[in-house]
């Protein structure tokens, strides 16, 4: 009996022994894993920081084109004005000349005086209209 006890107590002690291996293993596999995460986190922050890094100059890019956008169309805009000036200017001229080709008459024909004088008036305002487009 007392060699069946032996025995047992060495099976157990056999069987803990292998327990504590087998946790330590354990323990061991889990610290280094634990350090591989760890590893990978602060690649990862590393990463992310230089996303961030890269963002923030992407968007600086961008807010700069488009505030170069913006100037151009402000300049585009009096282009734009001048051309609608000089539409209206042409639209005048071309309205007046109309007017003055219907007001002629056989009678305006015959007196050669009147006829001047009108000539000279829309010669006047002609040249008020170009004046005006180029002090613009």
């Amino acid at each position: 009996m007392n060699t069946i006890v032996l025995i047992s107590a060495v099976i157990v002690a056999l069987a803990v022994v292998i327990v504590l291996i087998a946790a330590f293993r354990m323990f061991r596999l889990a610290g280094l894993m634990m350090q591989e995460g760890q590893r990978a986190i602060q690649q990862m922050r590393q990463e992310m920081m230089l996303l961030t890094a890269e963002a923030r100059d992407v968007v600086g890019t961008a807010s700069g084109v488009a505030r170069q956008a913006e100037q151009k169309l402000k300049e585009l805009d009096g282009v734009f004005a001048t051309i609608k000036i000089m539409g209206d200017t042409a639209h005048s001229v071309s309205l007046s000349l109309q007017q003055s080709a219907a007001a002629r008459t056989p009678e305006s024909r015959e007196r050669p005086e009147s006829s001047k004088f009108s000539r000279v008036s829309r010669i006047a305002r002609t040249a008020a209209a170009v004046m005006r487009i180029w002090k613009i």
